[in-house]
């Protein structure tokens, strides 16, 4: 009989990934339970078994609530645990910085020697009226074998020990099923017009019950998305507004109402000084209506936060527009240096939009970097953008069929020669405190050209990226948002190229997503009562010497615009 002959698991403080490996198939096995044990923190010695939604075939779950693993196995050697630090059916967080380990257990029907699988507090069959919480009957399990412990990992922020790098990630809409849960606890009631179940998209009725949500400050359901990331972009802001230093901030989007109001102040208090690009557009013209077509008007995303900055400023240089009114160019930064003393000391990064969107049903991160070093260069390139003439926003009001658009007329602003020149210069590693960990920084723009085609120079920063997937010897792990339409100068036409060329004799294990980010597959199948788990780690298909398999596994929903990602593992 096949065992578990491997396990790992993985956090990056908000969620915790797992995988394992069987010595041949596990005889009788339907599935396995997971359970984290807590080492540290408030809940020192409690034991949780993770929940799944997958009824098996005789079963059925139409109001799509969750069991345990332990009713529900995981039929599949990879998992991910959403509830780390989330509750699985309130708007309640974990505080951070805990030690856990995992526990995982092959399952089965009775036989000869086997323990039942004992009742689980959390799962119970009936609820608190007693009526069953899914179709069918209860199913008793059995454990095939002793369960398999992972090894210890830290739920924490720092990255690595000592603080000097600190990242954190949006909850964002990882599991519409489970929200749903969180949106009944807060709001009192069932959400109306949303479905139980996994969604290709949000829907409108979720959307519209969101827009209710999380613009508020303070909301649980806002703060139960934003996880830890609101606290990480206030933490600069509250440091300037404390002490003696003032921010130094380059920001795509600004429509979140408390960021807003935040940044306002510290503007008005002459202790920030802000880049803010376009954002937004809206075409009020419709199909049918008469030449000439009314004009698109621009930055409709952010111009009544850019409004009030303006205003707020006490000189004109604490609040600068970098306006792109144009389709074929955009001001993308979201960061902010701290400086004291005239000396750059911490920068805080990301892929997070000051927006109640990027905070709440996206899955983004930011990252806090305590180095002076790094701290400056960010800040030279600060200066960098500062210094890069734009075209001066002309205002521009636009009414249509009842409707009223406020912004800017559409202009041909683009990033200049000198910016370009500067990025492209090659600069070394900057090592941090600790004496090990060293980052590299690369800025764009970065090329000569404004546009590229497949025969344009590879940029300077996607070059570093490409040698680094070229040489791993281990695993390349990346995660980008809608990288380009056809493959050409982005990683994942480059991790495609690595993966049907490179003539090792080993394989690279892969695994690309794009557009539809989801836990599991599109259309979620009834868990089989004969299926057999078998060893390895779930291959599918094979192309150029190397096999795919799935990044991620549960079955969840999507948020509108995800990101791509590829998991890859040369063995060279």
């Amino acid at each position: 009989m096949g065992r578990i002959t491997k396990a790992g698991a993985w956090c990056n403080g908000e969620v915790a990934y797992l995988a394992w490996m069987a010595d041949g198939p596990i005889a009788d096995c339907l599935g396995f339970m997971i359970t984290r044990v807590h080492e540290t923190g408030p809940e020192a010695g409690a034991r949780r078994i993770l929940p799944t939604w997958i009824a098996f075939t005789d079963q059925s779950n139409p109001d799509w609530l969750e069991q345990d693993s332990s009713v529900w196995p995981i039929q599949q050697y990879q998992w991910r645990d959403l509830t780390l630090r989330r509750s699985r059916d309130e708007a309640t967080v974990r505080p951070i910085d805990f030690r856990i380990h995992y526990e995982i257990t092959p399952l089965g029907l009775a036989g000869p020697g086997r323990k039942p699988v004992p009742a689980s507090d959390t799962a119970p069959y009936r609820d608190e009226n007693g009526k069953p919480r899914y179709v069918g009957p209860p199913r008793p399990l059995f454990f095939l074998d002793e369960p398999f412990k992972t090894e210890s990992i830290d739920v924490t922020h720092d990255f690595p020990g000592g603080g000097a790098i600190k990242a954190t990630y949006t909850n964002g809409i990882l599991s519409t099923q489970n929200l749903l849960r969180q949106l009944e606890k807060v709001q009192g009631v069932k959400p109306e017009n949303i479905a139980p179940g996994p969604a290709m998209r949000i829907t409108e009725g979720l959307l519209k019950t969101l827009k209710a949500h999380i613009p508020k400050k303070g909301d649980p359901i806002r703060l139960f998305l934003t996880a830890d990331v609101l606290s990480f972009l206030t933490m600069l802001i509250d440091r300037a507004e404390t002490g003696n230093g003032e921010l130094y901030l380059a920001l795509y989007e600004l429509h979140d109402p408390e960021l807003i109001e935040r940044l306002t102040a510290l503007v008005k208090a002459g202790k920030a000084h802000v880049i803010l690009s376009t954002s937004g557009s809206t075409d009020l013209n419709k199909k049918g209506d008469p030449l000439p077509r009314k004009l698109v008007v621009w930055d409709t995303g952010n111009h009544d936060a850019r409004i009030g900055l303006h205003a707020a400023a006490p000189a004109a240089e604490r609040m600068q527009d970098r306006l792109f009114n144009n389709n074929s160019h955009i001001g993308h930064n979201k960061f902010a240096v701290y400086v004291e003393g005239g000396v750059a000391r911490a920068v805080m990064t990301g892929s997070t939009n000051w927006t109640e969107t990027g905070l709440c049903t996206q899955s983004n991160n930011v990252i806090l970097i305590e180095d002076k070093n790094v701290a400056a260069r960010f800040l030279a390139y600060w200066k960098l953008l500062r210094d890069d003439p734009q075209p001066v926003g002309v205002p521009l009001t636009v009414s249509n069929h009842g409707e009223t658009a406020e912004g800017f007329a559409p202009s041909k602003g683009v990033q200049g020669p000198a910016l370009r020149l500067a990025n492209a210069a090659p600069t070394g590693p900057v090592t941090l405190k600790d004496g090990k960990t060293t980052v590299e920084i690369l800025f764009s723009p970065n090329t000569k050209a404004p546009s590229k085609n497949k025969t344009s120079p590879t940029p300077v920063d996607l070059s570093r990226v490409y040698s680094l997937m070229e040489h791993a010897d281990s695993a390349i792990l990346f995660l980008t948002f809608y990288p380009g339409v056809r493959g050409e100068q982005n990683v994942i036409g480059q991790a495609a190229e690595l993966a049907s060329d490179r003539t090792c004799s080993s394989r690279a294990r892969s695994a690309i997503r794009q557009h539809c980010r989801r836990q599991n597959p599109v259309n979620p199948q009834p868990m089989s009562i004969s299926r057999v788990a078998r060893s390895g780690t779930c291959r599918s298909g094979r192309s150029g010497g190397r096999t795919a398999i799935p990044a991620v596994s549960s079955w969840c929903a999507q948020r509108p615009s995800p990101p791509s990602s590829a998991i890859f593992v040369p063995n060279c």
